[in-house]
């Protein structure tokens, strides 16, 4: 018998990584503060050295954890060829300022200072379903260069 529970959802986020930080052209530094009981923010910075455009292509792998703790892949797969302008159109509902700039295209090489950004504006998310199974989820992100197909982040 398969049974799955599906209810309006509440991201609780238990870390962040960045897989390999040493040959990513943006790199992510960021790291969970938790505020209190039922509040957690982001802090830290992101280091970017080739700007995040639409000549980037975006692919996001979404893994569920099974009963017996091992992760099935491929749970939820989303690809797009204009990685700027589609993070834009997910988070157009979202106030970015705590994560050190804005969703505007391109975003320009620098270091940005994520200074506490609520994790709970990720249920703001477009195009996002508002319900899903219970369980946990890993979420792997990868942006690569179109012409080269090389991975920068």
């Amino acid at each position: 018998m398969n049974l799955i529970v599906k209810g309006e959802y509440r991201a609780n986020f238990k870390s962040f990584y960045n897989c390999n930080p040493e040959t990513n052209k943006i790199q992510f530094n960021y790291y969970l503060n938790k505020k209190s009981d039922n509040s957690t923010e982001i802090k830290g910075n992101m280091t970017i050295l080739k700007p995040i455009d639409d000549f980037l292509f975006m692919d996001v792998n979404v893994a569920t954890k099974e009963a017996n703790g091992a992760w099935k892949e491929n749970s939820f797969l989303f690809r797009s060829e204009k990685a700027c302008s589609t993070s834009k159109k997910f988070v157009s509902q979202i106030d970015s300022n705590g994560l050190g700039f804005n969703f505007t295209c391109p975003i320009t090489q620098g270091v940005y200072i994520a200074t506490g950004f609520d994790t709970s504006n990720f249920e703001k998310l477009n195009y996002i379903p508002k319900t899903f199974a219970y369980g946990t989820y890993k979420i792997r992100s990868v942006l690569k260069d179109i012409k080269t197909k090389v991975t920068v982040a």
